[in-house]
């Protein structure tokens, strides 16, 4: 694994918060490999894709950082997130974690994990 890649994404997406996998690709591109032919998707959900067009130190340092007890998440977001920031995938959107027969479109951003968790901590607790 690209240690340097990793540590880079890792700072990044702390300092930046709700990062997507399109403005990792932009911002690292340079120094980094970080397109390819390989997409990141759910073990159990194959066909729900994260995003596409990745490298693999690119896919295997998102998957080690977003591990079950990683230092990230990924956390759902609407598809305009990746609108406004400039890239989007040509795939129908999923509107559920779903076993779809064809490749569906899971948008998230990338997150802190610490941040994320505290605030679906806060949420259950405003609906309970």
């Amino acid at each position: 694994m690209n240690v340097e890649l990793r540590q880079a994404i890792l700072g990044y997406v702390n300092e930046h918060d709700h990062v997507t996998f399109a403005e990792l690709q932009r911002e690292f591109g340079s120094r980094f490999n970080m397109r390819g032919e390989v997409g990141l998707a759910p073990e159990r959900l194959p066909t729900l894709l994260y995003w596409v067009g990745m490298s693999r130190e690119f896919c295997a340092a998102v998957n080690d950082l977003t591990a079950k007890r990683g230092p990230l998440a990924l956390a759902l977001c609407s598809p305009m997130v990746y609108i406004l920031d400039g890239a989007t995938l040509t795939l129908p959107i999923a509107t559920k974690a779903h076993p779809y027969k064809s490749d569906h479109w899971l948008p998230v951003v990338i997150r802190p994990r610490a941040k994320y968790e505290a605030e679906e901590r806060k949420g259950r607790a405003k609906r309970a």
